[in-house]
């Protein structure tokens, strides 16, 4: 994973140390925005009466510093992750800002239960902060048993279970369970770089950063179920709404599909370019939106497997959230902005 960091090409216009460090941390990054979909699309789910966004940015929400994490709650409001909380705003135009969360520093990931009551914020230092949407405040902060990590911009890949009763932090050599009640965290050793939970059987996929494979885990005891015969070097992994493709990249600007059992390749999708930051498929079931760190977005056709339009969104567009409808996708950068895409 290093050897990629290192390869990279930089941004132009980043100035600031601090947007390098957040540079680093983007590939670890992974928030994995899915809907539960039914009836017989190609996830298992229904597209009538369904829709996803026609693929053009339509506007921009600009804030003051860059963004890692996005998630957008059931109630249509959005919020990213900043410098020391989260930022909120409307998913409705005008896509007005809204107040902010204070948390504390380096919030990365974000995801939040079923009822869409709480939030979890992974952070940089080995923390999930607990925030009550409501109240609009931190409530809780939960803990990993090990933080001689601390500080290090890997420690931000999260995940949660099903029924929301425990949160899934891949650290760097480490994959750790975290009682949301509050009660000790476990772990077992694994060189996690990216995570995912299948919103259908709750299964862990972790890519890896040793073997660089990707590896289903099960979610109660954390052991291995399976190992994916071919080498990928993932940054980033995605499950499909209905848990029926887990979805991979790899440095040569590939898309790869598995198969959610024994995460053999089922299909693979030619990216514009290298690079993949984020990956998310719309509530419908239909299209996979791809972030991908030259300054565009690709959005590929499940059933096709192809690539059916590329968006330049400039800066560093990083992880992809979708409104409640699912018609329009939200697009987080690193430069300080989120585009809009109807």
């Amino acid at each position: 994973m290093h050897r990629r960091l290192r390869t990279l090409a930089p941004v132009p216009g980043r100035v600031s140390s601090c947007f390098h460090l957040h540079r680093r941390a983007a590939l670890a990054v992974l928030i994995v925005s899915v809907a539960c979909s039914s009836g017989t699309g190609p996830d298992g789910g229904g597209t009538e009466g369904k829709t996803h966004p026609a693929g053009t940015v339509s506007d921009r929400i600009t804030f003051n510093t860059g963004h890692i994490g996005i998630a957008v709650a059931p109630n249509g409001v959005g919020y990213v992750s900043g410098p020391a909380g989260l930022d909120r705003f409307s998913t409705q135009s005008p896509y007005t800002k809204l107040s902010s969360v204070t948390t504390g520093p380096g919030p990365r990931d974000i995801v939040f239960d079923r009822s869409g009551t709480i939030a979890y914020a992974a952070t940089d230092n080995g923390k999930a902060y607990v925030v009550d949407l409501a109240a609009g405040t931190m409530k809780a902060t939960l803990a990993v048993g090990d933080t001689s990590l601390s500080g290090d911009a890997r420690q931000n890949k999260l995940a949660l279970a099903l029924d929301g009763s425990r949160a899934y932090l891949a650290v760097w050599g480490r994959l750790w369970s975290i009682p949301t009640n509050g009660a000790a965290a476990t772990s077992v050793a694994h060189n996690g770089q990216a995570i995912a939970v299948s919103p259908s059987t709750g299964a862990i996929y972790v890519s890896n950063a040793g073997d660089l494979r990707v590896s289903r885990v099960d979610p109660s005891t954390l052991q291995t179920l399976a190992t994916s015969s071919n080498v990928f070097n993932a940054t980033v992994v995605a499950v499909a709404p209905g848990g029926d493709e887990v979805y991979v990249d790899n440095p040569s600007g590939i898309l790869n599909i598995l198969d959610p059992t024994t995460l053999a390749v089922r299909g693979q999708v030619s990216l514009p370019s290298y690079g993949v930051s984020g990956i998310t498929v719309s509530p419908d079931g239909t299209q996979i939106y791809v972030a991908l760190i030259d300054s565009k977005l690709a959005i590929v056709d499940r059933a096709t497997r192809t690539v059916v339009s590329t968006l330049t969104l400039g800066g560093y567009p990083l992880r992809i959230a979708f409104d409640p409808a699912g018609t329009t996708a939200f697009v987080v950068n690193l430069e300080g902005w989120v585009d809009v895409v109807r």
